[in-house]
């Protein structure tokens, strides 16, 4: 593919938040947002061999512009892969993982596993921006589906990203930028959302984590269809202490979890009542 370029045509530039280096890059800016201006849908934008000089402030400029962020759009760009990938109008399975994560962190509130003022030192944001990251991936920025962290921390300690089948290697791409361009990330969980015959959908989960040894973790467990027999670990586990970072807290042992069975539950909920699908 040629450098930044889609299979349409690129249109007339809008006003920029920013001056552009090159043209190049302002034309990547200047397609997007004409792209974004028309779809209806959910839709994925992918611009290969993007420069780091480039693709940083494109990333940045198109964050600050009204029409992306009313798109409910993520912009995500890897200066190792030199790729700069915009994600537009997620569905509501897309976003079936934050009421998990809500759910799991009244959980361990009501069960006393947080306690009382340690909840207000969690962060938890979505699609919120983040830079400086190290080594090849220097130059990147990236829009995380969910992350946890303490709120005194620059990176997250526990990432989420979520999408379709078709996208799937992306995310695992992400999953190398937090787990290699950062220190601080522990956990990096993938959710793949896959359609199949007669308007279902299967679910699985990867789930990454960082070793004793520096090597790295992987699990994979299943959403949809719905095992049987269940698992006998069917959660995914860290302790205070990964979540935390270096921040103090009681008992830092303490293994905090995220039950799969209810975001089994929550999906199922949204694909049933809100998409017109079922779990396959």
């Amino acid at each position: 593919m040629a450098p930044g370029v889609l299979a349409r045509s690129p249109s007339p530039e809008p006003p920029l938040s920013a001056k552009l280096p090159r043209p190049e890059a302002q034309e990547i800016v200047a397609d997007i947002i004409e792209l974004l201006s028309s779809i209806v849908e959910y839709t994925e934008y992918t611009y290969e061999e993007v420069e780091p000089e480039d693709g940083l402030l494109v990333a940045r400029t198109l964050v600050e512009h009204p029409d992306v962020e009313r798109r409910t759009s993520r912009v995500s760009y890897n200066s190792l892969e030199k790729t700069l990938w915009v994600r537009a109008m997620p569905t509501y399975l897309h976003d079936a993982h934050q009421q998990w994560v809500m759910s799991s962190m009244l959980d361990w509130a009501y069960d006393g596993l947080v306690k009382k003022g340690e909840h207000l030192k969690i962060a938890f944001g979505v699609g919120t921006r983040f830079e400086g990251f190290i080594g090849a991936y220097t130059s990147s920025s990236k829009e995380p589906d969910l992350y946890l962290s303490a709120r005194t921390d620059r990176m997250p300690s526990v990432v989420i990203e979520s999408g379709w089948s078709e996208s799937f290697p992306r995310l695992r791409i992400d999953k190398d930028l937090w787990l290699a361009g950062t220190v601080e990330v522990e956990y990096v969980i993938l959710l793949k959302w896959s359609k199949v015959r007669n308007n279902k959908v299967k679910g699985t989960i990867e789930v990454w984590g960082r070793g004793n040894t520096g090597s790295l973790l992987n699990r994979e467990l299943v959403v949809f269809p719905k095992p049987d027999p269940l698992p006998i670990d069917d959660s995914i586990h860290f302790t205070k202490q990964q979540l935390f970072g270096a921040n103090p807290v009681s008992n830092p042992s303490t293994v905090l979890s995220f039950e799969i069975p209810r975001l089994r539950e929550i999906a199922e909920e949204i694909l049933g009542d809100l998409m017109g699908l079922s779990p396959g």
